[in-house]
């Protein structure tokens, strides 16, 4: 149809060289792969459109289910709104080795995503790949029920405000190579987990976590820090659950430690705040 329509398909080849690749065919795929390619260069990938209320999201590169196992390093640089710049079908496992830069004014229904990553399906950023989460409304991953988000040594780069990642249902584990990050805030929900292993920076929003059977939790060896004013490092509503063993130390003003509303919230750890900040804020049946 006019909105699927796609750039290159590869089943069984390769596309290699560094040329720059311009994508704007509004909902349709740059690079439809049944398996890894060589292509380093970078893709400037225009963003969807809205045909008869319905939307018709741009995506950069999809790694289909006979991908397998694959090395990915093309650049992508979102300038669109509400475009996708790498979607993994269900049962895929990508190392991305390239840059992924979010520029777009997206809206907060059809929000921008670096990286889409399904039921099944495990996203590394390695040691030589970088996000960048800027523009408007646009967040670095999302990652559905049963999917898996490494970080590895990959570099990302956010704002105070901006979600580096939205686990519905996902799974992530901050490691020892995760301090590449200099905004960690994420967003969990619809029963998955986030578990912070090291030393790791938030913004704004901290570490959230919503809905029941959703896991929050810094481990001993975690280390939360904050800098920020009027920051959240850890939060839980809607019967989360949110545990804290390690270290939180925020020094902006007017923040807070550890918050839960409706949720369950457990320290047995270090909370360190700043001047006019709180420590602990529970409401509505919260347990801490």
């Amino acid at each position: 149809g006019e909105h699927d329509k796609i750039g290159v398909y590869v089943k069984g080849g390769d596309i290699s060289g560094t040329s720059a690749y311009d994508f704007d065919i509004d909902g349709g795929i740059g690079m439809y792969l049944n398996n890894a390619v060589s292509y380093t260069g970078t893709m400037d990938l225009k963003g969807g459109i809205y045909d008869n209320g319905t939307k018709y999201r741009t995506i950069g590169i999809l790694a289909a289910p006979s991908f397998g196992t694959g090395t990915l390093a093309a650049n992508i640089d979102m300038t669109g709104a509400g475009g996708i710049g790498v979607y993994q079908e269900t049962g895929t496992n990508v190392t991305y080795n390239g840059k992924i830069d979010l520029l777009g004014t997206s809206t907060l229904i059809d929000q921008g995503i670096g990286v889409y990553t399904k039921n099944g399906s495990t996203f590394t950023l390695g040691s030589l790949g970088e996000v960048k989460v800027g523009g408007t409304n646009n967040i670095g991953f999302y990652v559905a029920q049963g999917g898996n988000l490494n970080i590895g040594n990959g570099t990302v780069t956010n704002t105070e405000e901006g979600i580096f990642a939205y686990l519905e249902g996902g799974n992530m584990v901050f490691t020892s190579g995760s301090s590449n990050i200099n905004y960690a805030n994420v967003i969990v929900s619809n029963g998955g987990s986030l578990v912070n292993q090291t030393g790791i920076t938030t913004g704004k929003s901290g570490l959230q976590g919503t809905g029941n059977g959703t896991l929050v939790s810094n481990e001993l060896s975690g280390i939360i820090s904050s800098n920020t004013e009027n920051a959240v490092a850890m939060a839980g509503e809607e019967n989360a659950t949110v545990v804290n063993k390690g270290k939180i130390q925020m020094s902006g003003k007017g923040s807070v430690g550890l918050h839960v509303n409706g949720a369950e919230g457990n320290s047995t750890g270090e909370v360190i705040v700043g001047d006019n900040s709180i420590a602990y804020y529970a409401k509505d049946n919260s347990n801490t």
